[in-house]
């Protein structure tokens, strides 16, 4: 297993700790902070495996889950998957559940995202074919993405929890947030959601979203 670690723009003791860490398979790529979209993309880039796995920095990640969703993965064809998670939040604990196969992901990317982030796992040739994140894109970029090439792919989403998040009931709580207005969270999310409703052919959904925009 190779672990590459982007250190984007870090202003804490982060690098420090990750040199203290003697482990041949670590790779560490240090870049002025530019955001979460581009530290993806040359991540990726740089690794030199023919899989690719994500974590957030501030997840994390439950035993065998790299031997569990390479198993699924080809053992269902897949070319990408997520998988459920364990959500810890106010101390509460849950299992956040995702759409499984492939043709119940093309209906519900016009609900909403599909994937839980930091559980994808995939063949590096998914972005190397299809395209990487959109580097303009501070947040949902993942969400972008999906819309951009899930009909392009076979994909699907492990019936079974592989990494914890952590969150508390406050908007902000997760960096890629901070300092960020609702109304800006929600105009790039209706955007979005237009725009997988239009491409997916989605007439039903178009119209609740309208609804709910009018209401809103």
């Amino acid at each position: 297993i190779e672990f590459v670690v982007v250190n984007d723009g870090s202003t804490d003791n982060s690098l420090d700790y990750l040199l203290s860490i003697k482990n041949t398979n670590l790779t560490i790529i240090t870049k002025k902070n530019s955001g979460l979209a581009s530290a993806l993309n040359l991540g990726i880039k740089q690794s030199k495996g023919k899989y690719i796995a994500r974590i957030d920095a501030d997840d994390a990640i439950l035993p065998k889950r790299f031997e569990r969703q390479l198993d699924y993965l080809e053992r269902n064809g897949y070319d990408l998957i997520g998988s459920w998670c364990r959500l810890v939040e106010n101390d509460k604990e849950s299992i956040v559940k995702t759409p499984v196969s492939n043709n119940d992901i093309l209906r519900h990317i016009a609900k909403d995202n599909p994937f839980i982030h930091s559980t994808i796992f995939c063949k590096k040739e998914v972005f190397e074919k299809l395209g990487f994140y959109n580097e303009s894109f501070r947040f949902m970029q993942d969400y972008e993405l999906w819309i951009r090439i899930v009909d392009k792919i076979n994909c699907g989403n492990l019936p079974e929890a592989t990494v914890i998040r952590y969150e508390d009931n406050n908007f902000s709580t997760r960096e890629t947030y901070k300092n960020l207005k609702k109304w800006q969270y929600y105009d790039k999310k209706y955007k979005l959601l237009l725009a997988a409703l239009f491409k997916y052919n989605n007439s039903s959904g178009l119209i609740r979203l309208l609804k709910d925009f009018t209401l809103s």
